[in-house]
């Protein structure tokens, strides 16, 4: 991991190109991170099949851990996750993500609203 302030980063995008997670599998464990702890059945509606494997992955590099719940997995963030990300707690996820839900809950009002017209 590198931490780069804000005024470095366009320099760094240059001489980095590539990350340690792909942009899918990092699309997948946002989802997760904004849903956490969340059924593994609820992200596969969001990201799709291809989300199987994206949880496969972060679970083998040790950013989510995974637990039967039914017939699917309840998936967990990990420590890894909380370190890798400079994060002290799930709290602190769910604040980073509170804007995100807000819009989500203004968006589906105003799909309800278009809905009774």
């Amino acid at each position: 991991k590198l931490a780069v302030r804000e005024n470095y980063l366009q320099i760094v995008r240059k001489v980095v190109k590539t990350t340690e997670l792909p942009k899918g599998v990092k699309e997948t464990l946002a989802v997760i991170a904004w849903k956490a702890p969340v059924l593994q059945s609820d992200v596969i509606k969001i990201r799709t099949n291809k989300g199987y494997n994206h949880i496969a992955e972060l679970h083998d590099t040790g950013f989510i851990s995974k637990e039967k719940k039914g017939r699917t997995q309840l998936i967990r963030l990990t420590q890894k996750f909380m370190d890798y990300f400079d994060l002290g707690s799930e709290q602190e996820v769910k604040e980073k993500f509170r804007n995100i839900q807000e819009a989500e809950a203004k968006r589906e009002d105003k799909e309800t609203m278009l809905e009774l017209r």
